[in-house]
């Protein structure tokens, strides 16, 4: 299968980072497997027989992530294109400021950032729900925290996870965000 991943500006997308999953109905030594796009925006896989579940990741620095997938009902090892096509968007830039009790700063905290709702679906692909997989912001000396592949909507809705490990971090996703009626 041929991967193409193009930028913003419709060209060809150089080192970002393709993740693939595959289950498989025989053994399969490699389900898991990181690629990166090289100078012509391309990724070249080989797939397995008694493909039934087949999953894309896309990921590049100050880019909306996006998610691709062909599940059972679809018949995979059927349905799979031989070409397959990712056309990134330049994200948003959110973040804030994690205080304590007393309004000081905390230096240090994990912001999770998970997508609920909201972003653009065109076709198969969706934005990915994990927004900080692989780069989770940390908070600076300040208390603050940015993350700038965030897909751009009105209509969007994040949770965060927040976790230190000298303060009692969120046991759920918006754990503080209901506590504290912040969206």
């Amino acid at each position: 299968m041929l991967i193409h991943v193009l930028g913003p500006d419709g060209q060809p997308m150089a080192g970002v980072n393709v993740h693939r999953g595959i289950w498989t109905r025989k053994h399969f030594r490699d389900p898991n497997r990181n690629y990166v796009s090289d100078d012509r925006g391309q990724v070249r896989m080989e797939l397995p027989e008694g493909i039934y579940i087949f999953r894309l990741w896309a990921r590049a620095k100050g880019h909306v992530p996006l998610f691709a997938h062909w599940e059972e009902e679809e018949k995979p090892e059927e349905s799979l294109p031989p070409e397959f096509t990712f056309r990134l968007q330049t994200g948003t830039v959110i973040g804030g400021v994690v205080r304590d009790p007393d309004g000081k700063p905390i230096k240090g905290v994990s912001v999770d950032v998970m997508l609920q709702r909201g972003g653009q679906t065109e076709g198969r692909t969706g934005p990915d729900m994990w927004l900080s997989e692989g780069e989770v912001p940390i908070t600076d000396a300040e208390g603050r925290w940015i993350l700038d592949n965030v897909p751009p909507s009105l209509d969007l809705a994040l949770r965060l996870k927040l976790s230190h490990p000298d303060y009692i971090s969120d046991p759920e996703w918006g754990t503080s965000q209901d506590q504290q009626g912040w969206t």
